[in-house]
């Protein structure tokens, strides 16, 4: 850290966003495709509804993960733009 300011590690956020994606891409090809029902004699019906709750939790798990990824990309995106932004306005104020 700057003593009167911040830094970003740009790279270190990319590679977090990358690392959660391909982490949310993993777990979506091991769960699809979606086992068929168990055939669990008369616990079939419960087994089949804790399957079907499995699979949307999954499901949910990876949106939240692919969220988080697209939100770190969009925050590295905005401390660039704030940097950018904060150079023009040092340049303008010293006149060069």
């Amino acid at each position: 850290m700057m003593a009167n300011g911040f830094t970003v590690d740009s790279d270190g956020l990319c590679a977090l966003a990358s690392q959660l994606r391909e982490g949310a891409s993993a777990l979506d090809d091991a769960a699809n495709p979606v086992p068929p029902a168990p055939n669990a004699g008369s616990s079939s019906a419960k087994a089949g509804e804790t399957l079907a709750l499995i699979v949307q939790a999954t499901a949910g798990l990876i949106a939240g993960v692919e969220d988080i990824a697209s939100k770190i990309h969009l925050s590295d995106g905005s401390y660039g733009a704030t940097d950018n932004q904060a150079d023009v306005d040092l340049r303008r104020a010293g006149g060069g």
